[in-house]
This record gives C-alpha cells, sequence and structure tokens, in this order.
C-alpha cells in the first residue's frame, strides 16, 4: 500500500510541476496552465536534446593512430590485411637499399 502511494504522490508531483512559477501564476487560472505546459515542453525538448548528445557522443567513431618504426614485411602484411583502406607508410625510403640483403663473398685461389 505505500508503494502505492508514493506513486500516486509522485504522479501527482509530475502532474503539477511547474518550473515557472511566479506571482502572476498563483492567482491566475490561465498563467498557471500556461506556466504548467511550458514546463512540460521545456523538459520533453530538454530530454530529446540530452538523447540525442549522448546518441551521437556513442556512436561517434574515433580515429586512432599509431605509428610502426621500420616495420618488417610480415608486420606490414598483416597490417595491410586488417587496415587496408586507411594504411599509410610514412616511409622516407621507399626501397630497401641492395646491399642490404646480398652479401657477396670470395675466395682467391692460390
Amino acid at each position: 500500500m505505500k508503494f502505492r502511494a508514493i506513486l500516486r504522490y509522485l504522479r501527482t508531483r509530475l502532474v503539477e510541476l511547474n518550473l515557472f512559477e511566479n506571482s502572476a501564476s498563483r492567482t491566475d487560472i490561465h498563467h498557471l496552465c500556461t506556466a504548467i505546459i511550458s514546463t512540460r515542453v521545456y523538459l520533453v525538448l530538454l530530454i530529446t536534446a540530452i538523447s540525442i548528445l549522448i546518441l551521437t557522443t556513442a556512436l561517434e567513431q574515433t580515429t586512432q593512430t599509431v605509428t610502426v618504426q621500420s616495420p618488417s614485411e610480415n608486420v606490414f602484411q598483416k597490417l595491410y590485411l586488417k587496415y587496408s583502406s586507411t594504411l599509410q607508410c610514412p616511409c622516407n625510403q621507399a626501397e630497401t637499399l641492395y646491399k642490404t640483403f646480398t652479401t657477396i663473398s670470395y675466395k682467391l685461389h692460390p
């Protein structure tokens, strides 16, 4: 029974809620009704605006930039497979020097 009384009290408070109460609304019923309607419109617009802000913030995609210095070919291939549309290579050297992966050994015959 106490729960119903609390619900009834809350319902009454919501129906009579007036955020724009002034001296005119205390004496004139027309001003009172206008103030209550203004309160309801204000609360609906406020809740709608807050909901839109929360939704746009929650659904907004963020971009995180990670720089990998001198990745190996395997690492580059994995990154390319996963992030092919956004992968950027800020390399200052586009090709590998020939001397870095070849060595020449020679022996002179006596």
